[in-house]
């Protein structure tokens, strides 16, 4: 990972072509042998500005029908914005806004990782400049009011 660190701008291009290839489908031998989500949470450690191409497919990603597409998107994008120091650049504000909303998706598994992935954020790094939306959406989820709670979030992003 050191070496994507210090080469990022030389590696950026092809990095985030493969990436590409591979979420949109276009190159199924290699999606089949590796797993594109511990790639990105591997680059995001090290250079996350080489993924800001990226943010695109994984908030398509987290508005899949298909439920584990959604599932690993949401596990994905969690444990990046749950990492202790992580900041949330502008480049992955839309998916972090898009994560927050998945706290009214259909299916309970996906709004309890979101849940989780929030929890975690929050006692990470209390002062983040993004806890007061997540402190808010947390007491409307807490209070109950699901059309609130809808409301609120689409208010808010």
């Amino acid at each position: 990972m050191n070496v994507i660190e210090q080469c990022s701008k030389k590696l950026e291009a092809g990095i985030k072509q493969i990436l590409i290839s591979v979420m949109s489908g276009d190159n199924q031998l290699i999606k089949s042998e590796i797993d594109y989500h511990e790639v990105i949470y591997g680059i995001y450690h090290c250079a996350p500005q080489i993924l800001s191409g990226v943010v695109p497919y994984l908030t398509g990603e987290l508005l899949a029908d298909q439920l584990d597409t959604r599932l690993k998107a949401v596990r994905l994008v969690g444990s990046l914005f749950a990492l202790p120091g992580a900041n949330i650049c502008e480049a992955f504000q839309p998916i972090f806004l898009e994560f927050l909303k998945r706290l009214t998706d259909r299916v309970v598994d996906v709004r309890m990782f979101v849940f989780e992935h929030v929890k975690i954020c929050l006692l990470s790094d209390p002062s983040r400049p993004e806890a007061p939306q997540i402190i808010l959406v947390r007491k409307l989820v807490r209070v109950g009011s699901l059309s609130e709670l809808y409301h609120t979030i689409y208010r808010l992003f």
